[in-house]
């Protein structure tokens, strides 16, 4: 009976051990040492270009992104930014959607955005190389509205006290 016991205290003890370390193991994988983008961004487009603006974008846990809607030509007006995230090594990529209308408020197209970024050792600040395509109303590309190696640059958005404190 006590070898009983004895094997049984063993296997508890063991299968404890194993979840402890499998789940130290995930949280080195994922954890607070490789920068993440969760959080929001303070994130300049063109940073060194003649078109530069600002926007603001939101990366969620789980891979989901809401943004300012973006800057197009007027007369047209954009729809606020939702697309998802994922690391890629040692970077990360996303796509995002917006929706471009008229000054009659119809729909006219669609504009996506894919970005893959490179953030600083610290992790509070990243470059960005995109693409952009525009497409119709019918999902049609439009290749003179389209292009490549658009730039960004981020800085994440830290939790400060009050300065009147």
């Amino acid at each position: 009976m006590t070898t009983k016991r004895i094997a049984f205290g063993l296997i508890i003890a063991l299968l404890v051990s194993l979840l402890i370390v499998s789940g130290q193991f995930k949280a080195r994988a994922g954890g607070a040492s490789a920068p993440s983008l969760e959080g929001s961004w303070d994130v300049t487009v063109g940073p060194s270009g003649p078109t530069q603006f600002k926007t603001l974008i939101t990366y969620g846990r789980g891979g989901s992104l809401v943004a300012t809607a973006p800057v197009v030509p007027p007369p047209f007006h954009a729809s606020t930014v939702h697309g998802t995230w994922e690391r890629t090594g040692n970077k990360f990529t996303y796509t995002f959607l917006s929706l471009l209308y008229d000054p009659t408020g119809q729909f006219v197209g669609t504009l996506k955005v894919r970005e893959t970024i490179t953030p600083n050792d610290a992790g509070d600040q990243y470059d960005g190389i995109s693409s952009i395509e525009v497409f119709d109303p019918f999902g049609n590309l439009i290749p003179t509205f389209s292009s490549c190696g658009g730039t960004s640059h981020g800085t994440r958005i830290n939790a400060e006290p009050p300065a009147c404190l």
